[in-house]
C-alpha cells in the first residue's frame, strides 16, 4: 500500500512541476507578434490572465496544452469549491483531434466531475497505449452512483463514440471514480 502511495507522491509531484512550469512558458511573451489579436480572460485567485484558451490549445495542439486550456477556463469553479486537482500528463502526447476540440471536451469532462460534489481531490492523467491515448480523470467521492455519473455523461460519450473514440466510467465503491476518454493517437505520440 505504501508502494501505491509514494508512486502516486512522486507522479503528482513530477505533474505540479511540469504543469507549473508549461504555465509560467505560456506566459512569456513571445519572441515575434501574433497577427491574431489575443483575447485574456482573468484567472480566479491570480493577478494573471491567461490568453484566449482556444487559440492557446489550438496552438500547443497536444494533451497537456489542452488539459490546461480546461483547468484555467474551469478556474473560477476549482477555487470556489476548494478543489485541489494533481495532474500527470507528459508534454508532447498528441492525438488526431484537434486541440481546440479536445480542450472543449476535457472542460466538459472536468465539469461533470466538479458538479458531482463533494470531491475534494481530482487527479487528471493522460498516458499512451500504443495507437491511443488515455485521459483518466478520477475524483474521491466514496458513495457515488454508478447509473447516474454514466448518465452524466452520456451525451460526451455519445460525441466520443460518433468520432471512434470511447469515455469509459469506472465506480469503486468506497473509493471514487475514474472516468477515461480513449483518443487515437497523433503521428508525434505513437
Amino acid at each position: 500500500m505504501q508502494t501505491i502511495w509514494m508512486t502516486y507522491l512522486v507522479a503528482a509531484s513530477a505533474a505540479s512541476i511540469i504543469f507549473a512550469a508549461a504555465t509560467w512558458r505560456g506566459r512569456q511573451p513571445a519572441s515575434a507578434p501574433s497577427s491574431a489579436p489575443r483575447t485574456t480572460y482573468p484567472v480566479a485567485g491570480s493577478r494573471h490572465s491567461v490568453a484566449d484558451p482556444a487559440a492557446s490549445a489550438a496552438a500547443r495542439d497536444d494533451v497537456a496544452g489542452a488539459v490546461a486550456v480546461a483547468l484555467a477556463r474551469l478556474a473560477p469553479i476549482i477555487t470556489s469549491q476548494f478543489v485541489k486537482i494533481d495532474v500527470a500528463v507528459r508534454p508532447g502526447l498528441r492525438t488526431q483531434m484537434r486541440g481546440h476540440v479536445l480542450a472543449d471536451t476535457l472542460e466538459d469532462l472536468l465539469a461533470v466531475v466538479l458538479r458531482a460534489a463533494p470531491a475534494s481531490r481530482l487527479l487528471v492523467t493522460a498516458v499512451a497505449q500504443g495507437d491511443h491515448i488515455d485521459i483518466g480523470v478520477t475524483d474521491d467521492m466514496p458513495a457515488a452512483d454508478a447509473a447516474l455519473r454514466q448518465g452524466q455523461v452520456r451525451t460526451l460519450a455519445e460525441r466520443a463514440a460518433a468520432r471512434g473514440d470511447a469515455l469509459m466510467v469506472d465506480v469503486s465503491p468506497g473509493e471514487g471514480t475514474t472516468m477515461t476518454l480513449r483518443l487515437a493517437a497523433g503521428a508525434a505520440s505513437a
